[in-house]
């Protein structure tokens, strides 16, 4: 959340009267754009988040799961694009695919994993996953393929997940 998409979803939250926890992996960056929205009236603080570790994901739910008690609404922003420029399928490098699916999709899912108790416990939730055109079967095309490819996964998980919560007050 300390810029671009993830700092602008904070100020809007934020706008609307919610209590923000802004993340970020690089705690001087996080605490930075933490404190200019609370120095514009906002409610938000800063917790660290690296969305490609397990013990930094628990860390972060169990301190706010402590510290607020619940979890209301979860968005999964955090996102990177590297495969090199011009990229294509038959010259891409598996582990560009590793580092990307780390990111893109292996930490929406353990936070989803880790935040809905915490929403079960609490009747309600909403959890919001930050997909990109590119993941679209519909529209699929070449170039950058652990990008479209961690996307693409990204919009499954986000389907089941709606699935296996449909008729609850989690969405």
């Amino acid at each position: 959340g300390n810029r671009g998409i993830g700092y602008e979803i904070c100020t809007q939250l934020a706008a609307h009267g919610l209590s923000v926890v802004l993340t970020a992996r690089d705690a001087g960056k996080g605490k930075a754009a933490a404190k200019a929205l609370k120095d514009n009236g906002l409610d938000v603080e800063f917790h660290r988040l690296d969305v490609t570790s397990c013990r930094s994901i628990r860390a972060c739910v169990a301190a706010l799961g402590e510290r607020r008690g619940r979890i209301d609404v979860l968005v999964n922003n955090a996102g990177v694009l590297i495969d090199p420029r011009g990229s294509r399928f038959l010259d891409s490098k598996l582990d560009t695919y590793r580092d990307t699916l780390e990111t893109n999709l292996y930490g929406p899912l353990q936070l989803a994993q880790a935040v809905v108790p915490l929403m079960k416990a609490n009747r309600y939730g909403r959890i919001v996953n930050v997909s990109s055109g590119q993941g679209q079967l519909v529209e699929m095309g070449a170039g950058t393929p652990a990008y479209r490819i961690s996307k693409t996964a990204l919009n499954a998980l986000t389907r089941m997940l709606a699935a296996e919560f449909h008729g609850s007050n989690i969405l």
